[in-house]
């Protein structure tokens, strides 16, 4: 299957993607609200969202600002603690987690949990 048809088919994943090329990543540590925030303070990332039976999502990182206070910050879920996505608007959380590899800034994944 060519990298512009996949979709994702079940979560967490294992692997990021582009339309192009699987991406010689490795999953970092999940992320909470006041780490990603830190690190959106050090500059501009790259969002992808992950959610099951859809493409990816890349967010490039020059829409990153408005993308987190457009809906990540309200959504955002700490992988340490149980998530009820029925407390969260729309009733869907993400978890956060930062993706390790030679890319121009810092890949964030949020996968959506329903």
């Amino acid at each position: 299957m060519r990298n512009n048809q996949k979709i994702v088919t079940s979560l967490p994943l294992t692997q990021l993607w582009t339309a192009e090329a699987d991406l010689d990543a490795v999953r970092g540590p999940y992320l909470n609200r006041q780490q990603l925030r830190a690190m959106l303070k050090n500059g501009p990332v790259v969002f992808v969202v992950a959610n099951a039976g859809e493409r990816l999502k890349w967010i490039p990182a020059n829409e990153c600002y408005e993308f987190w206070k457009s809906g990540v910050e309200n959504h955002l879920a700490d992988h340490l603690n149980p998530i009820n996505p029925e407390s969260f608007p729309d009733h869907f959380a993400w978890l956060a987690s930062e993706w390790l590899g030679d890319m121009p800034a810092p890949v964030i994944l949020l996968e959506q949990v329903h």
